[in-house]
């Protein structure tokens, strides 16, 4: 059955990646940065948080070897989802093995997190990298070996390089692994060196490239209300994958979660009165969220940064679920009257029904007004007249990137590159697409709507004073 669920996702994510056209973020690394010389890359010369550097070499890499295909470009991120379900399968089989299938089920099928292991864009690899870094967290937790802590360590700066959001994690991954140094007593020179040998290599690469994001103010994406409504209520809405939204599920879910923290603290403080906690995960878990949560809102307090949400906070959902995980599995341990069999099933099918509810082959969540660019283009291709060349396009700001994009992938030559222009800042255009805020802009145009894209909400219109002037 796990084989079952393990290759079906597989399958599911890779096809996705074949067939969904890319999104306003993936055009904009592909044709802004993929296609710039390495040392722009590496030290983000022209500044945008849109550069995840690792994320932009590896799809110049794979652009060069495949081509500029959606698939080509989005490889990098599917082979990491493909050890993802590597990773999990071996952290789950050895040290939660009582649930491995609900857990496993669990950790697979989140269709949030699905969809980053389809966009070609740093969150997918920092994910991965994450998961692998706790894996070996564990491992140095039962076994204290110097590989586990170096391979923890560089793991976790190696997603730090995918999504610079994760230096939160370097941070709470590097006390993390000094605590269970402090256990073991381990405080040899061997152990500083595997632990802090990674960070001290990172911090150039790293220090230049944000710098220069600060510098631009590009660090803008985010929320300004509070941790709990900017981080938590979108990541539940985003976890339920904006199918229930402002509804009381949506509302409820952190609150379930919560339960399952101050269960974990409860195991904590009972192993603790027994002195044996040192071996309990959950503590390693609740510090993996506590920590990045003090340190996103120290951010906001002191340096006035916004809070994470949605994708930017990504990171917190396979957390949770190891936390629920890892307490499911302890309470088994504990318990055998049968209830918690149903629990962890339960909330499996649960998941197998979000999951379920979410599968499709049309959108990525966040990106669903960018789904119909591809479509657009092979439609415009289609309906323009024979003699219309050097066409420029009246379009709403944000769409520039996609266009753009598929002019080139389409080698459609006779349409011109678009820039971040609103359809009426250069006067009248042949053809108008638009997002559906923004087809005031041509109210008092003569205008004749062609196509409606439903799935992205835009419009395409052709403008019909240039009906007998091109």
């Amino acid at each position: 059955m796990l084989i079952a669920v393990a290759l079906g996702v597989l399958l599911y994510v890779h096809f996705r990646a074949a067939v969904l056209a890319l999104t306003y973020d993936e055009c904009w690394s592909f044709m802004g940065y993929a296609r710039s010389p390495l040392k722009e890359i590496v030290l983000n010369t022209y500044p945008a948080a849109n550069n995840h550097i690792l994320n932009t070499l590896l799809i110049k890499l794979s652009g060069f070897a495949f081509g500029s295909s959606e698939y080509a470009i989005r490889l990098p991120v599917l082979l990491a989802h493909t050890a993802y379900i590597f990773v999990t399968w071996l952290l789950l089989k050895r040290f939660f093995p009582r649930i491995l299938l609900p857990a496993f089920i669990l950790l697979n099928l989140q269709p949030y997190l699905l969809d980053y292991f389809v966009a070609a864009r740093g969150y997918g690899l920092a994910i991965f990298f994450l998961v692998l870094s706790i894996y070996f967290i564990f491992s140095y937790q039962e076994k204290p070996r110097f590989k586990y802590l170096f391979i923890a360590s560089f793991s976790i700066c190696l997603a730090a390089y995918s999504n610079f959001t994760y230096i939160l994690l370097i941070i709470t991954i590097v006390s993390i692994a000094f605590l269970l140094m402090l256990e073991h007593k381990m405080l040899s020179l061997k152990s500083f060196l595997a632990l802090f040998i990674p960070p001290l290599c990172f911090i150039p690469l790293l220090f230049i490239p944000v710098k220069q994001l600060v510098k631009a103010g590009e660090l803008y994406y985010g929320g300004q209300t509070g941790f709990w409504e900017d981080t938590v209520m979108t990541l539940s809405r985003s976890f339920l994958y904006h199918s229930l939204n402002n509804s009381l599920v949506e509302k409820l879910l952190p609150v379930l979660f919560l339960a399952f923290v101050l269960t974990g603290l409860t195991l904590l403080y009972n192993k603790s009165k027994q002195n044996n906690w040192r071996a309990d995960k959950n503590w390693i878990l609740l510090l993996l969220l506590l920590l990045p949560a003090a340190g996103s809102t120290l951010q906001h307090y002191i340096f006035d940064k916004p809070y994470l949400i949605d994708r930017t906070a990504l990171f917190f959902i396979p957390v949770s679920l190891l936390l629920v995980i890892s307490v499911l599995n302890e309470l088994e341990a504990n318990n055998t009257n049968g209830i918690l069999i149903k629990v962890k099933y339960f909330l499996a099918i649960l998941a197998v029904v979000l999951f379920v509810k979410s599968f499709n082959f049309h959108s990525l969540v966040d990106f669903k007004e960018h789904a119909d660019t591809r479509q657009m283009l092979t439609d415009l291709t289609r309906l323009k007249e024979a003699d219309e060349n050097d066409i420029i396009l009246g379009k709403s700001v944000y769409m520039n990137a996609t266009i753009n994009y598929y002019i080139f992938k389409m080698d459609l030559d006779w349409i011109r590159d678009t820039e971040l222009t609103f359809c009426s800042d250069e006067g009248e255009r042949p053809y108008y697409y638009l997002f559906k805020n923004d087809i005031d802009c041509v109210d008092t145009l003569g205008v004749e709507q062609l196509k409606y894209y439903p799935v992205s909400k835009t419009y395409l219109f052709k403008n019909q004073i240039f009906n007998n002037s091109i």
